[in-house]
């Protein structure tokens, strides 16, 4: 797999989600604040930036992911603003209670979504949305069985905000700027999620979806992306894994198409791109 903090890509030179020339900047594929250390140069304008950086701050400034991010040390913005503690409620006695706790004394509990497969792929009925079907508990930080033990209890529990959508729009600008960065942006005849990564309509569900198969654990990678083609109809698809180093789900995207001429054998190989620690 390739490292994908040494990848650097040639700038773009227009936006990448409406055409504009006009007050670029670079678009962080993987956020920045996922640790996200990989971008595509000159490739989003101000109003399309304003947009994806306000769904990534649906999900990325929820509680619990706050203090994923700042007890794993990803990077922020705002350093001073990262939390260093975390509030855990449990049940002693009957009674709930609360404890305020360092995150290095924390387990950090994440809920990963998990979606119906794209609708692309399924076939099944559509009207709006994604479908959720379950999610996975993900946990960094101290062992929760140690935490309940020192705190003479059995239940302990934590609060995180869920936004599907959102998260799901998030996952589809990680994809897209990253088959932008590896296919080229005229390379596409066509690209399927721009409307719904915008929330110019609710059909995010029809090109976001959780993969079939179990993805596996990648021990020391934080991130991973894979780019794919399929070279019989041109459909480009990446699976976005995040937290791959833990047993978090992995998504998969229906990007778009390429054009007719640059659909070729070659194009079917996967590509695997990991963001180490």
């Amino acid at each position: 797999m390739e490292d994908f903090a040494k990848k650097r890509y040639a700038p773009v030179g227009r936006c990448i989600y409406c055409g504009s020339k006009e007050e670029l900047s670079d678009e962080h594929i993987i956020p920045y604040s996922l640790s996200g250390p990989t971008v595509l140069p000159d490739s989003s304008c101000k109003n399309c930036g304003k947009i994806t950086g306000a769904v990534e701050g649906i999900v990325l400034r929820e509680h619990a992911m706050r203090a994923v991010k700042s007890g794993l040390g990803f990077k922020s913005r705002r350093p001073k603003e990262a939390p260093t503690t975390s509030t855990l409620r449990f049940v002693k006695e009957g009674k709930e209670q609360t404890v305020v706790l360092s995150l290095s004394e924390h387990p950090l509990f994440l809920v990963m979504l998990e979606f119906s497969p794209p609708q692309f792929i399924s076939n099944v009925p559509y009207k709006n949305g994604v479908v959720a079907r379950g999610y996975r508990l993900i946990s960094f930080g101290k062992n929760p069985d140690k935490v309940a033990k020192d705190l003479e209890t059995k239940t302990i529990t934590w609060k995180q905000i869920s936004q599907p959508v959102a998260f799901a729009r998030m996952v589809a600008k990680i994809a897209y700027a990253f088959a932008v960065g590896e296919k080229g942006l005229d390379s596409f005849e066509e690209v399927f999620v721009i409307p719904a990564i915008l929330g110019h309509c609710d059909d995010i569900g029809r090109w976001v979806g959780s993969q079939q198969n179990e993805a596996p654990k990648y021990p020391g990678v934080v991130h991973r992306l894979s780019c794919q083609v399929d070279h019989g109809s041109g459909i480009v698809s990446v699976i976005v894994h995040l937290f791959s180093n833990s047993d978090s789900p992995s998504y998969l995207v229906i990007v778009g198409r390429l054009k007719k001429e640059l659909i070729v054998p070659d194009t079917n190989c996967k590509q695997a791109i990991t963001n180490r620690a």
